[in-house]
């Protein structure tokens, strides 16, 4: 449940900025030092992890769902002048603070081989990967980019924040000659 706080949208911008900056990484590194000096609690902490990263996905599976039903009703002329976009705009720009917050926890605790190993065996990396392709806009927000409108969940075509988090939470768990046996 403490994890959830990084999926919140209550603590992420433009609602508060208790998240921005380092804190995830902070959080992060007291995980890592909390399974280094009481190993029982490894499983416990590892489990957290990939829960909270399976969340994530959940959480941006909906939400490209959600678009996807939306632009499917804008292309038959259902919609006409709704408001419903800012919305599901809302909804993308606390998925992509939900990465980076995710991704820069996961990075501090990957860092050392044994939570590394642990974090693949259970499938991390795969869930990591599975988010690179819900962070990449599509119908109308993906023309909205190329539009250059400055709105936060389209303003970047790989929503670079984002994805450099998880790009450098794959290049520390990359670091590892474990990842060649995963």
């Amino acid at each position: 449940k403490l994890l959830d706080m990084f999926l919140s949208e209550e603590l992420v911008m433009p609602r508060s900025r208790c998240l921005h900056s380092d804190c995830p990484s902070i959080f992060g590194t007291s995980i890592d030092e909390l399974m280094r000096h009481h190993p029982n609690l490894k499983t416990s902490c590892m489990n957290a992890l990939i829960l909270a990263v399976r969340k994530l996905v959940s959480i941006g599976q909906a939400l490209v769902t959600a678009e996807e039903e939306e632009e499917a009703s804008l292309v038959k002329g259902a919609i006409a002048g709704s408001t419903g976009t800012t919305e599901l705009e809302d909804r993308r720009t606390y998925f992509i603070q939900y990465v980076c917050n995710i991704s820069q926890l996961i990075e501090q605790v990957v860092s050392r081989a044994e939570h590394a190993s642990l974090f693949l065996a259970d499938d991390g990396a795969q869930y990591l990967l599975e988010i690179f392709p819900m962070l990449i806009p599509t119908g109308s927000q993906f023309l909205a980019l190329c539009g250059c409108l400055s709105n936060p969940s389209v303003n970047s075509l790989g929503h670079f924040p984002a994805t450099n988090a998880i790009t450098m939470t794959i290049k520390t768990l990359g670091q590892f000659e474990i990842l060649a046996q995963w």
